[in-house]
């Protein structure tokens, strides 16, 4: 089985929401796809996608959402928990002998884990809602090596309002590019009425709906004060330097008012370049 296939084997661990209903919403399965179950979801020609693990949540993670390779064949999983501070977690997944996942829980106790990456000083790091830390997940206690390389992001929290997930990337130059995600879902208040400033500009964009650049200042630290590398962006929920330099952006853009009409994008970031929202 070629890496391809295997991480796309491995997303499906990403889009099953565990809990103690999942025996209601497992995915059904036919076939065989490079050694796992194969489920129904619809791939390229030449490929297939396999389920590698679903579960309850007690031995493994409860809402999974990023995805790092690891030495030895082994995979670091982000583990949101559930939808309040607190409860998120990193796990290690290896896999013995016969094949059967075998989860180690690392860390715990986070605020809704996301992105998973390797910095350009080749440490692992992480993003919280409200913070980019480091762990060591070889360490014989890895929890004991977590440490915050950036504080203070905003602490936009789903009950005060709808997106409080962070991403990143690293630049090639190793700057951390952040996502910081809009407070509203179209800069309207619980009215409908406009969230505007003494401009008529959306009062949210001033500091959120915005990837933020923070300098990177070598050995494994960056700059706490950012600068705005893009703007307009209700959620860039997924963020991707390809080989190039490009950095690719999957924005959460508003929410549906018809199924047909999907107003997600995917956009090339330019640095000062605004992307429309709200």
């Amino acid at each position: 089985m070629n890496t391809v296939r295997l991480l796309a084997l491995l997303a499906l661990l990403l889009a099953a929401p565990v809990s103690a209903s999942a025996a209601q919403g497992a995915y059904a399965t036919q076939g065989d796809c490079g050694g796992r179950p194969m489920t129904g979801v619809r791939m390229a020609p030449g490929y297939c996608l396999g389920l590698v693990w679903q579960g309850s949540g007690a031995e493994g993670p409860r809402m999974p959402r990023g995805l790092l390779a690891l030495s030895g064949g082994d995979w670091l999983v982000t583990d949101l928990g559930n939808w309040y501070p607190g409860n998120g977690a990193i796990w290690r997944l290896s896999f013995g002998a016969d094949g059967a996942p075998r989860w180690r829980r690392l860390a715990q106790g986070l605020n809704m884990p996301h992105t998973a990456a390797r910095g350009p000083d080749g440490r692992l790091y992480v993003s919280e809602m409200n913070r980019i830390l480091t762990l060591d997940p070889d360490a014989a206690d890895p929890a004991a090596t977590v440490r915050t390389v950036i504080g203070d992001l905003p602490d936009n929290r789903l009950h005060a309002n709808r997106h409080p997930l962070s991403s990143f990337v690293f630049d090639g130059n190793g700057d951390l590019l952040v996502n910081v995600g809009a407070p509203s879902d179209r800069c309207v208040d619980a009215r409908g009425r406009a969230r505007t400033d003494a401009s008529g500009a959306c009062a949210d964009s001033a500091a959120t709906a915005q990837v933020r650049r923070h300098a990177y200042l070598g050995n494994g630290r960056w700059a706490e004060d950012s600068t705005v590398f893009a703007s307009g962006l209700r959620n860039s929920i997924a963020l991707v330097r390809h080989p190039s330099g490009t950095i690719l952006q999957g924005e959460n853009s508003v929410d549906l008012t018809t199924p047909d009409h999907p107003y997600d994008e995917i956009n090339v970031l330019r640095e000062g370049g605004h992307y429309g929202w709200p």
